[in-house]
Formats: C-alpha cells, sequence, structure tokens
C-alpha cells in the first residue's frame, strides 16, 4: 500500500499486524517505512531499532536504518548495534 501512496492505510493495517503481535518485525518496519514518508525521522528510527529489538536478522530494518542514517550523516547509531551483535555472537557461541 506504501508503494501506491496509500500511506494511512498501510499505517492502519502495521498498527493491527503490531498489535496482534508486538514481536512482529515486519509490522514495526512498515510503521517505519510510513514514517519516513511522511518525514518523521526520528520516529523511522525508533520503529526500526524495535523490529531489530525483535528480530535482529531482519535485514529490511537494518538496510532501512542504514539508509536513513546515512542521508543524515548519523551514523551514532552503529556502534551500539554492531557492539549489540558482538555480544549475541558471543553468546551463540
Amino acid at each position: 500500500m506504501i508503494q501506491q501512496g496509500d500511506i494511512a492505510s498501510a499505517e492502519k493495517y502495521a498498527e493491527v499486524a503490531r498489535d496482534s503481535d508486538p514481536y512482529n518485525a515486519a509490522a514495526f518496519v512498515c510503521l517505519g517505512n510510513c514514517s519516513l514518508r511522511r518525514a518523521d525521522y526520528n520516529k523511522a528510527r525508533d520503529f526500526f531499532l524495535c523490529a531489530l529489538d525483535n528480530d535482529a536478522a531482519c535485514v529490511e530494518a537494518l538496510y532501512n536504518l542504514g539508509k536513513k542514517n546515512d542521508a543524515f550523516n548519523s551514523l551514532a547509531v552503529w556502534p551500539v548495534f554492531l557492539k549489540n551483535e558482538y555480544y549475541n555472537l558471543n553468546v551463540q557461541v
């Protein structure tokens, strides 16, 4: 729906998906994309980080977060993310 420009409907369905499953990373990614389209970049960042909290392997959230940060030369989140990933890898080994 975002691709057709219907951001309000996309956001409504993503909120329903998030409310039915608070660990649904795809719902947070969709909400982040809606926020990006509305130029609410801080809210988009928060949604992408929530998606990564719920699923650290969510490539869409990581990609979109990187694009958002790259666009604004705000790479402050990467050291935190990489530090968390480093500790996650140590726990799994």
